[in-house]
């Protein structure tokens, strides 16, 4: 069994809370990797997304986006943007 198997929808912290984008970034870059070892994973859907490549890499550039968005400092902002950079899907089409 692969992590695919396992994920489960994140429960949400209190009622209507979201849960927190760390938890999504790490969420989808675990399984954008089990994709692309795995191949995708017809009818799952993680974060919403289908589990293909081109889907978790778009939810992952979002999601990289938004952490740099609310970062605290200038070098974690860099960081943040040439992370949603590397894997942007059209960097590699």
């Amino acid at each position: 069994m692969n992590f695919l198997e396992f994920i489960r929808p994140p429960k949400k912290a209190g009622k209507g809370a979201p849960e927190p984008v760390p938890a999504t970034a790490d969420t989808l870059r675990t399984a954008l990797t089990e994709v692309q070892q795995s191949g995708p994973q017809e009818g799952l859907r993680i974060d919403g997304r289908e589990a293909t490549e081109p889907a978790l890499r778009d939810g992952l550039e979002a999601t990289y986006r938004q952490l740099a968005d609310q970062a605290q400092s200038r070098p974690e902002r860099i960081a943040l943007v040439d992370q949603a950079n590397e894997v942007r899907g059209w960097t590699l089409r």
